[in-house]
């Protein structure tokens, strides 16, 4: 039997990580989870960036750093390459002034985060 664990999504693992954690839970399953703050934002799908401006920065860049935000899309550093992550939902406000996302164990740690 799988648990929150097993579909929360930690950036500071490798993109194919993410994407079969992605895949094996999008819909019509209750999707993988991201945890930002107190929020347990429900990601459906996941891609590879498909621009290389961020390329030569690449190495530099930390794994969970927030590359740009839209209303249902994060463009973040994954442990490996940068990834597009899409959510059934629209994004919390507070996350657009977010540079950073923190592993899960960080957030779960801090606030009383209820799984639905």
């Amino acid at each position: 039997m799988r648990t929150h664990h097993d579909v929360t999504i930690d950036l500071r693992m490798h993109a194919d990580s993410i994407i079969k954690t992605v895949r094996s839970f999008a819909l019509p399953y209750p999707c993988a989870n991201l945890i930002f703050d107190n929020f347990v934002i429900k990601i459906k799908k996941v891609a590879l960036a498909k621009t290389d401006k961020y390329l030569e920065d690449l190495k530099r860049i930390e794994p969970g750093s927030i590359i740009s935000i839209e209303s249902k899309k994060i463009t973040v550093k994954a442990g490996d390459v940068i990834i597009e992550l899409f959510s059934i939902e629209p994004l919390p406000k507070v996350m657009t002034l977010a540079k950073y996302i923190h592993p899960p164990s960080k957030y779960i740690m801090q606030n009383d985060i209820k799984f639905d």
